[in-house]
């Protein structure tokens, strides 16, 4: 039956994007999942994925003085769901599609992001937990997303949360550990966004 394959491990790659753009600074983890996949070729039914991760909203103030934020940051990889081809009793694991989840991390999004204030900055830090999330059928990768939002004119938000992305680029919440000078919605599968209050 689909409920003997087994989670594999998973390749870890500690802060392989690292930059800075106007403002935002980021880095993060790209993980892959099976790990045997890691510098491999991959198979040929993987799709480039891509998903909110989280979106940093903030409306103008000063009575349209400042601009607001509107910063998005987005998980890209190569997935292929779990599918099973042939329906049959003995259950025959060669007709099981596995899951893929490669070359999976986050960035800025500079292009789907609605705009950012001249003096608001964003410092995030991406970092994998090295242990993927059951079922096997649907194994889910975790991110620790941390870092500090300075939205114009003035304040300093510290956040954290983690999220977890399935085999469909999807991103849902997990656990919230930011100030509560944030408001952190969970909008999955499209993420999180963070709320400031002008």
């Amino acid at each position: 039956m689909p409920g003997e394959l087994l989670l594999k491990a998973l390749s870890l790659e500690k802060d392989v994007i690292s930059k800075s753009e106007s403002g935002i600074s980021w880095t993060s983890d790209r993980v892959t999942y099976p790990a045997e996949l890691k510098g491999q070729l991959l198979p040929d039914d993987v799709y480039h994925k891509s998903g909110t991760v989280l979106r940093i909203y903030k409306e103008g103030g000063w009575g349209g003085l400042f601009h607001g934020d509107d910063i998005l940051f987005t998980v890209h990889g190569e997935f292929r769901p779990y599918e099973v081809l042939v329906e049959d009793e003995s259950g025959d694991p060669s007709s099981w599609v596995t899951p893929v989840l490669a070359d999976v991390y986050v960035t800025y999004d500079s292009a789907a992001s609605g705009g950012k204030a001249t003096l608001s900055k964003v410092d995030i830090h991406v970092t994998a937990l090295d242990t993927v999330r059951p079922p096997s059928e649907n194994p889910r990768i975790r991110f620790v997303c941390q870092g500090s939002y300075e939205p114009a004119p003035s304040g300093h938000i510290r956040f954290e949360f983690v999220i977890e992305v399935d085999q469909q680029a999807g991103v849902s919440l997990v656990e919230n550990r930011s100030s509560v000078d944030a408001v952190v919605t969970d909008n999955s599968p499209n993420g999180v966004q963070l709320t400031v209050a002008d």
